[in-house]
Order: C-alpha cells, then structure tokens, then sequence
C-alpha cells in the first residue's frame, strides 16, 4: 500500500494539497449552479464566467471500478518499473449534488426500439443528468456500424442547426468520437458538446467479409474474421505479454455481469 509520505497530486488545481483530508476541487456556475471537474474558468452549461471554486464532498456513490494491475504504457508518469510497480483502483463516482455526467440505454435486445431510438435515449438521459437541453449543444460526435448514421439522431433530437460529425472506427468507434469533442473542446472553438454511440446488431457473432475491408481473403477463411475468434486471439497474447491470468478474466467478466445486473 502507498504511503501518505510519498502521495503527491496527479496535477495542480484538482485537490486541497497538501492537506491531511484532500478533497477535490470543482468550479460552479454562480448563475445556473452547474458543478464541473475538473474546476473550469467559464461554465461548460452556460457559458457563464460567474464561476467560484468549491470542494467537492469527501464522500459518494461508487458506479463502476477497475483495478490497475499492470503498469501502465506511456503517457503514464511514474519511477517506477515493472517490478516494483503497486496496483491501484480507478473508480467513477457521482457527489451528492455536484457532478456526474453519463447518460445509458440498458443493455439487451429491444423489439420496440430501434439502434437509433437507444441512442436517443442515452443521450436524452445524459443531458437531463448535466441539467442541459439539446438546443445548448454546440457540436455533436458520434458514430454507429448497423444502426444508421449518427448525425440522422437530430431527427429524434431536434433539428437545431449544430455540426454533427460522424465517426467511423470500429471497435474504437465510441472512444474515437470522444477524443474528437474533446479536442474541439480543447481548441477553444466550443464549450460543450455531445458525443453518442449506439448499434443494434443481429444475433451471433460478426463475419464480415475481410476483402471489403481490404483485408486477404486467408484472413476470413481461418475464421479470423469471426469477432469471437479475433478476440480469443488477441486476449491470448495479451495475457501471454503482461502476464495476465484467467482468473483475473474471470473477475472482470463478473463485475461486467454485476454492473449489468444494476446491483452495486
């Protein structure tokens, strides 16, 4: 377990440093009341600068957790190396009236709903849990594979004018059209946004045919292309190059069934 002498913050501005309790520090409108972290200079629902920075509760709801058992690649900043590197949790938690932002379709097959009806539904849930309207969004990202065109949700949404861009990336389709807010974000061209991924596919595994993706034709007849078998392989080396074991699988396929479950 680390000890207290050697903690330090991850940067300057998100705690109370140093200080025998910490707490984190969060901005919040003086206009709307929005709480945002990390602390911000204008508000990301108002655009408000009336901001003051205020600590957040030392106490929340745990909704999700992992454990980091393995060093991290770069960018991670640390002395230390593989072999004295000490796991440590990395969790999501909402603070009685200050900040949570997420918005989810639960998951499972919906007759009466379509791909694009589920992300509606998320993002729906997402704004009303930021305390913010459709109409307030500045841009949007988003991507699906079989569900339509991300951008068609303004249909659902409202049609309001905004740059919506759609993101294509596969697996990393959802992380892709994250990044790419947050560098609108960052680039200082807007203030807030909304990024979106939904789908709806039919049962069993993906198949797709690897020549259409420009991939030789080998590829699909070893059955490489059957996301089951990809993904086995990729696991397999993956355990094989960071020493993962099955159990630690096992573990990880349980919490996903907990969290699924909605049990806490």
């Amino acid at each position: 377990m680390r000890s207290a002498a050697a903690a330090r913050p991850i940067a300057e501005g998100l705690f109370t440093w140093p200080r025998d309790n910490p707490a984190l520090l969060c901005s919040r409108c003086q206009r709307c009341g929005r709480a945002a972290f990390p602390a911000q200079n204008s508000c990301p629902a108002c655009c408000s600068g009336e901001v003051r920075v205020e600590e957040l509760p030392r106490r929340g709801t745990l909704w999700t957790y992992t454990i980091q058992r393995f060093m991290p690649k770069p960018p991670y900043n640390s002395a230390e190396t593989r072999d004295t590197f000490q796991p440590y949790g990395v969790g999501y938690v909402e603070f009685p009236g200050a900040v949570r932002v997420v918005g989810i379709h639960p998951f499972g097959r919906t007759a009466e709903r379509s791909g694009m009806q589920q992300g509606a539904f998320a993002a729906r849930a997402a704004m009303q849990d930021a305390g913010v309207d459709f109409k307030d969004m500045e841009f949007a990202c988003g991507g699906s594979h079989s569900a339509g065109s991300a951008d068609a949700l303004v249909r659902e949404l409202g049609l309001t004018g905004l740059p919506f861009t759609n993101v294509a990336n596969g697996c990393a389709t959802g992380g892709s059209a994250l990044m790419s807010a947050c560098h609108a974000i960052k680039s200082g061209g807007f203030d807030i946004g909304l990024v979106v991924g939904f789908d709806q596919h039919e049962r069993g595994a993906f198949n797709a045919d690897p020549q259409s993706l420009g991939i030789d034709a080998w590829y699909g007849e070893t059955g490489l292309m059957l996301t089951t078998q990809f993904f086995a392989m990729k696991i397999a080396r993956y355990m094989h190059e960071y020493g993962i074991s099955r159990r630690a699988l096992a573990r990880v396929a349980e919490k996903a069934s907990v969290l699924r479950g909605g049990r806490q």
